[in-house]
């Protein structure tokens, strides 16, 4: 190896439908349903998120993410979130005072 890194992206093992674009710029957000769900085929079941310009904190299980607690994601980090509940109970807040923005690939 160089030095360089290299980042591994698995695509095609699901088949991507939809995406959009989180903006985190103070309130919790998950993933919208309507985009998500934006078939009459089947639903999400995975979601690759990649986090775009400042830090999040994110958590997959129902609870409330704040500033201080959640899971933490850096600018540059992927999430892959996988289910259904997982993808319904996504949320997703900023760390700081900077505006963060997460691009969502939807997977069925």
């Amino acid at each position: 190896m160089d030095g360089t890194q290299l980042a591994n992206v698995i695509a095609g093992l699901f088949q991507a439908f939809a995406h959009e674009k989180l903006t985190c710029s103070g309130a919790v957000q998950g993933f919208t349903a309507g985009t998500m769900n934006a078939t009459n085929k089947r639903k999400a079941v995975r979601a690759v998120v990649t986090i775009e310009d400042a830090p999040v904190r994110y958590n997959w299980d129902g609870s409330v993410p704040t500033a201080s607690a959640g899971h933490l994601a850096n600018a540059g980090d992927v999430l892959i979130v996988l289910g259904y509940d997982a993808l319904a109970n996504f949320q997703i807040i900023k760390q700081g005072a900077t505006t963060a923005y997460a691009m969502v690939t939807y997977e069925r």
